[in-house]
C-alpha cells in the first residue's frame, strides 16, 4: 500500500472566473451551493485549520483537483463530484461519495477517512 494516494474531487472547476463565482455562490446562499466538500473544508476564505492539520497529519500523499483536472487527468473515469477517491497503482477508487459528502460536517468527514484508510 506504499503507492496509495488520496485524491479530493471538487465539484468546481479551476478557472479564475469560476473560482469568484463559487465564492459568491457559498458566500451568499451556501444552502444552495454545489460542492460539499468545499463547505464542509472551508471557511469564507480559507481552508480550515482543524482540515489543514489533519491532511498534513495523514501518512499518504493527498491531492486536490477540480472536476475539470480530474476529467482532464482520468478521462473516461465518471464519478459524481464532489468525491474523495483513493489511488492503488493504477487503480483508483471512490471511498467517500457526493451524496454521503452531503451529510457530514468536518468532523464526520475525518472520522469516515480514518476508518475508510485504515481498512
Amino acid at each position: 500500500m506504499e503507492n496509495k494516494k488520496i485524491i479530493f474531487v471538487y465539484n468546481a472547476d479551476s478557472s479564475l472566473e469560476h473560482q469568484v463565482f463559487d465564492f459568491l455562490h457559498k458566500a451568499i446562499s451556501p444552502s444552495t451551493y454545489q460542492c460539499s466538500l468545499c463547505a464542509i473544508t472551508y471557511g469564507t476564505f480559507t481552508i480550515k485549520n482543524e482540515w489543514k492539520e489533519y491532511i498534513s497529519g495523514l501518512s499518504f500523499p493527498v491531492e486536490f483537483l477540480y472536476r475539470n483536472q480530474f476529467r482532464r487527468y482520468y478521462p473516461g473515469l465518471k464519478i459524481k463530484y464532489p468525491a474523495v477517491m483513493v489511488a492503488e497503482g493504477k487503480e483508483l477508487k471512490e471511498i467517500i461519495g457526493a451524496e454521503e459528502l452531503k451529510q457530514l460536517e468536518l468532523d464526520g468527514l475525518m472520522l469516515t477517512l480514518r476508518k475508510r484508510l485504515a481498512k
